[in-house]
């Protein structure tokens, strides 16, 4: 190989080694964008979940069933034939008590990353629980092992569901998400009054 050539390609690599260094190349993992897509799929359960909070301590059974995204599995549990109604969080278990409800849910994410040689497509699911305590203006999120904690769990429907793609579940141990969401969470929109309608705000 010619001094030239050789040269060129020094000159290459010094020059990718600096741009990785200034951080101005470095893109996240593919692991990572992962773990931040299945993140993001837990704090939209939290959004989903925030304006039935009430509700779902009073009468869990009957909020649930309003709430269009959420899959209950649970007859599968019973029926194998059954099939659940589609929706992106999955309703593992459900247990009520003057404290509060709790939910055991299961949910999925996936990502592609690069182009090319560099194409990557990975994706997973994550089981979770969110607790509302009664009384309160919040949500708690916990891990869960996806099971009901009666006997059945993610394992008995994964086929039904088509989650068995998914492999052996995430924790949410190992993401970010937020444990406790509470009203600043999610603050009051300002009241406002509709032009020539009927104005509900304080004062009028």
């Amino acid at each position: 190989m010619h001094g030239g050539a050789r040269r060129g390609i020094g000159s290459v690599a010094i020059g990718l080694s600096a741009l990785l260094a200034t951080g101005c190349g470095v893109m996240p993992s593919p692991e990572a964008e992962l773990q931040d897509a299945l993140a993001r799929s837990v704090d939209r359960a939290q959004d989903t979940f925030w304006p039935y909070r009430a509700d779902i301590v009073s009468d869990p059974e009957a909020a649930i069933a309003r709430i269009g995204s959420v899959s209950d599995v649970r007859p599968a549990y019973a029926d194998p034939a059954v099939v659940p109604a589609g929706g992106s969080l999955k309703l593992l278990g459900l247990a009520a008590s003057d404290d509060g409800t709790s939910l055991i849910l299961a949910t999925s994410a996936g990502v592609e990353t690069g182009g090319g040689l560099f194409y990557d497509q990975r994706s997973a699911a994550v089981c979770f629980e969110l607790r509302f305590p009664a009384g309160e203006r919040k949500i708690h999120t916990f891990a869960s092992d996806c099971t009901d904690g009666q006997g059945h769990g993610l394992a008995d429907v994964a086929e039904v569901i088509d989650y068995t793609r998914y492999g052996e579940p995430r924790s949410i141990d190992g993401l970010d998400v937020r444990r406790t969401v509470t009203t600043e969470d999610y603050p009051s929109m300002p009241c406002q009054c509709a032009s020539g309608g009927t104005c509900d705000c304080p004062g009028g």
